[in-house]
């Protein structure tokens, strides 16, 4: 998931020791949804979470280049020739 105040619930699930993993300075992870009341674990399921500021925010949804990847990704470039092979494209 995408959100804007990023830092905002980084701090409040890294005070309660929820952040299963940093992955850069866009992103992280946590498992474990609590009840913010009582700290009780409810179930656990893995999220990431992204900055709005995160490079691939708004990456459009289809006609994505599947190499692509976090480490080579450039905004503007997932729309590419790559479908159409281009050492068959002739024109």
């Amino acid at each position: 998931m995408y959100i804007t105040d990023f830092s905002g619930p980084y701090r409040r699930l890294s005070a309660r020791k929820l952040i299963s993993r940093e992955d850069n300075q866009y992103q992280y992870r946590f498992c474990d949804i609590v009840d913010p009341s009582s700290g009780k674990h409810l179930f656990m399921v893995e999220h990431e979470v992204r900055s709005a500021t995160h490079p691939m925010f708004m990456r459009p949804m289809v006609n994505r280049n599947p190499a692509l990847t976090n480490r080579n990704y450039a905004f503007g470039h997932d729309q590419s020739l790559w479908a159409i092979g281009l050492d068959q494209y002739e024109g």
